[in-house]
């Protein structure tokens, strides 16, 4: 995650805080001191790549939230890595699932269609 993408997610942590949304961030980027050997050591114990950055719990369900960075006039928008888009497919497959989003604005948009409204009313997809 850059700094840009990290800023992003501070804000939707606090948009998420307000809401009083069951949540956690999953700090699997960046870099680790000890290195190649802390980096074995955390996979031997179930870290996965691609994991979303924001995982919410809501009425039961999980729901993953992987933040990018908008597009500016300078950078394109962020994508996901195939690592990520592999397990974005196995989240989904077991019945979760996980939206990309790039602003505060997209999660107040999603929390409030996808997850709100579709779960309250069991709207069909």
């Amino acid at each position: 995650m850059n700094y840009e993408e990290d800023v992003i997610q501070h804000a939707i942590c606090k948009y998420l805080d307000l809401r009083k949304v069951c949540y956690w961030a999953v700090p699997n980027g960046g870099s680790r001191k000890g290195g190649a050997i802390e980096g074995a050591r955390l996979k031997k114990t179930g870290l996965k790549a691609g994991v979303p950055d924001i995982t919410v719990v809501y009425d039961g369900m999980y729901w993953g939230l992987e933040v990018k960075r908008p597009a500016n006039d300078k950078h394109p928008k962020g994508y996901l890595t195939q690592s990520q888009k592999d397990m974005h497919e196995k989240i989904r497959n077991a019945g979760g699932s996980v939206t990309t989003v790039y602003s505060v604005a997209d999660v107040i948009l999603w929390l409030n269609t996808e997850v709100m409204y579709e779960r309250k009313f069991d709207v069909e997809k």
